[in-house]
């Protein structure tokens, strides 16, 4: 049979899982929001990064 403390904490642990439940639908929704989405941003390269590759090739080819 089930005593006081092993009510309160089966108590406990509902009450913190029904917390996060809300708190990570919260998230997903406000994740939808295109006024605070963040433009993408593209990985592109710039002549700084060509020449330094170029430039480490070079040093391994010695």
């Amino acid at each position: 049979m089930t005593d006081d403390r092993e009510y309160r904490a089966g108590l406990f642990s509902g009450i913190v899982a029904g917390v996060m439940v809300i708190a990570l639908t919260a998230m997903a929704f406000m994740s939808f929001d295109p006024a605070q989405a963040e433009p993408p941003r593209y990985a592109g390269f710039k002549a700084v990064t060509i020449a330094s590759a170029d430039g480490v090739i070079r040093h391994l080819g010695r």
